[in-house]
């Protein structure tokens, strides 16, 4: 991005946009990986407030309450300097927010769900030999 567009931008954008896209610019990040890297800080971040594990769920409604908020004051900047919204843009934005979330929620289950099958006994074995008990 060119020094020129951002000023550009941020003479027409709220102080929020302006952070981003000077976030962008400096960091090198592109636009899917910021909302990416965003969706995972703020799951971490809600997880290790709340002192809850990585799979609790109010890491990933965190992370969509922050992603809609950034992406009504984009819609509203998409208004003030376009004349439009672009739903389109914003509901993929928050899409991106939300993956790295449903990431680590899906794992976590799916590991606590291989755990419990690796603790059950094999099909066909009688309660004793589950229990391991001597014959």
């Amino acid at each position: 991005m060119n020094t020129a567009v951002v000023e550009n931008a941020l003479a027409e954008t709220s102080t929020v946009q302006g952070l981003k896209l000077m976030v962008l610019q400096y960091s090198g990040l592109t636009h899917e990986s910021f909302h990416f890297l965003l969706g995972l800080v703020v799951h971490l971040a809600a997880c290790v407030l709340w002192r809850r594990p990585l799979s609790w769920w109010g890491g990933l409604v965190a992370v969509l309450v922050v992603a809609l908020l950034l992406e009504v004051m984009d819609l509203r900047d998409d208004w003030n300097s376009l004349g439009f919204m672009r739903f389109g843009e914003s509901s993929k934005d928050v899409i991106h927010s939300l993956v790295p979330s449903l990431m680590i929620i899906a794992a976590q289950l799916l590991v606590a769900r291989r755990g419990r099958r690796d603790r059950l006994p094999p099909e066909g074995a009688s309660a004793a030999e589950a229990r391991g008990d001597p014959a």
